[in-house]
């Protein structure tokens, strides 16, 4: 059977966070000779991860393209990538930066220094999905037969996911996520929200807020029960930026009562999931 490798790349600019992920496939056609042809992905492995960065505003209501674009650019010097390596990927901008008056011009611009990707910004739903794949939810349902949760906890929204055999059965998004945590936490301390955004973000400080964030998280697990119910969820994954916070995971096990746990990088989910699951016509 005919094989091809491929690199992959997959950048995703959240509300709060932009990173970037490189990954290596190699794809196999097993349509057989005379058929129609059938690509396989058989192998995926990352082999970047980039730095995590601020996504830069140029206001509030616009996205600073110049330095997501230097950023980008950086990156791919980093990880020793040029466009031209690239068979396949995705620009994807998430979360409320969608929102932003000049995201679709940002994200036509991107692909001038990242290469010719399939760009798009993304709705709730695919951006909850490419998190799922990205975390190993989809493939965990598949090969388990578990019905998996996947909850993408990121700037701006909540992104719910359900997975059974690999696929998604169910999707929602809610406008909660990781700024509300800042604000509640920036009003407690009496700190502006910019010193609670940091801090927020230091693995030396989440023992110290999270009784202060509690009530927060425990708002977000009674959500996801609502959209579960009816579901009978075996398992709760989660992802994104504000899944960090050391000890969420406990809160929202014993909140729902169903078994929570993250991946090793949770911030990379979606990115991962963009990288991994992007397919092209790559091969004769």
């Amino acid at each position: 059977m005919q094989t091809e490798e491929i690199l992959s790349a997959g950048i995703d600019i959240g509300t709060s966070t932009t990173q970037l992920v490189f990954s290596r496939m190699i794809l196999q056609n097993t349509g057989g000779f005379g058929r129609i042809p059938q690509i396989k992905v058989v192998s995926k492995e990352v082999i970047y991860e980039s730095e995590i960065y601020f996504t830069p505003l140029s206001s509030r209501e616009e996205i600073d393209g110049e330095r997501v674009h230097e950023i980008i650019k950086k990156e791919y010097e980093k990880a020793g990538v040029c466009p031209a390596d690239l068979a396949t990927g995705a620009v994807i901008i998430t979360g409320e930066t969608s929102r932003k008056r000049n995201a679709e011009s940002v994200v036509r611009a991107i692909a001038d220094v990242a290469g010719e990707f399939v760009v798009a910004t993304a709705g709730a739903d695919l951006e909850s999905v490419l998190a799922g794949k990205g975390a190993g939810a989809a493939d965990l349902s598949q090969k388990t037969g578990k019905r998996v949760v996947n909850l993408d906890i990121g700037g701006g929204t909540t992104g719910i996911s359900i997975f059974k055999d690999g696929e998604v059965v169910y999707v929602a998004d809610e406008p909660t996520g990781g700024t509300h945590f800042s604000l509640v936490l920036a009003g407690a301390l009496h700190i502006p929200f910019e010193e609670a955004e940091l801090k927020k973000r230091d693995p030396a400080h989440h023992k110290e807020i999270l009784p202060v964030l509690k009530p927060v998280v425990e708002k977000v697990a009674a959500i996801v029960k609502q959209h579960i119910q009816g579901y009978n969820v075996d398992e709760i994954y989660l992802v994104g930026g504000t899944c960090c916070l050391t000890g969420i995971e406990g809160i929202i096990q014993k909140q729902t009562g169903i078994p929570t746990f993250k991946p090793k990088n949770p911030m990379f989910a979606t990115p991962l999931g963009i990288a991994l699951n992007c397919k092209q016509e790559v091969m004769d």
